[in-house]
């Protein structure tokens, strides 16, 4: 229960000493991830817990890393992105989260069944708060008519599924995406 306790005092923190510093949630954040990694009781109970403290701030983070195992696993994978869904839904929603998610919610919503899209709307989105709503409606109105652009969503997340969460490199148009990969490889 360390863990628990020291992600409360971590909400604490950010909320009274930091004055609800996104960069401040993200470095430590990070330090209890890489250190529960290997341990995979204190990685679920992290993964459970993270997603509800510092406003939500670790979520879009998190969402790369499920998203990545999901890509590979669809059915293994879909609770934990409903779980993540469910806390952006109850986060402190604020707009750099949102841009971050984006592209990651595109891509889920385009490697996903409609059926379980239209199951997490039921139950989970249409009752979050009207801001939230209308996000997700965007998003998933943009994956229903823009099949070229999410093909795109894709393709970029494939090619660094596997890194650390880099939401400027994931940002990237396609052909500097493959350009900077090529100059680091």
């Amino acid at each position: 229960m360390e863990l628990i306790e020291y992600l409360k005092q971590l909400d604490e923190k950010y909320y009274n000493e930091q004055n609800e510093s996104k960069e401040f949630a993200i470095k430590e954040l990070n330090k209890v991830y890489k250190s529960v990694q290997k341990d995979p009781e204190l990685l679920e109970d992290f993964m459970e817990e993270a997603p509800y403290i510092c406003g939500g701030a670790y979520i879009p983070f998190l969402f790369w890393i499920v998203l990545a195992k999901f890509s590979e696993n669809p059915d293994t994978y879909r609770p934990q992105i409903t779980e993540l869904i469910k806390a952006f839904c109850k986060s402190d929603f604020n707009e750099r989260d949102a841009q971050e998610l984006k592209p990651l919610i595109i891509t889920y919503f385009a490697m996903e069944k409609r059926f379980e899209i239209d199951k997490l709307k039921a139950y989970v989105i249409d009752k979050a708060h009207p801001d939230i709503i209308n996000y997700f409606h965007k998003l998933l109105t943009f994956v229903d008519k823009n099949k070229d652009s999410v093909k795109t969503y894709i393709e970029k997340f494939q090619l660094i599924k596997n890194f650390n969460p880099d939401f400027e490199l994931l940002n990237l148009p396609i052909v500097r995406l493959r350009e900077t990969l090529k100059q680091n490889h």
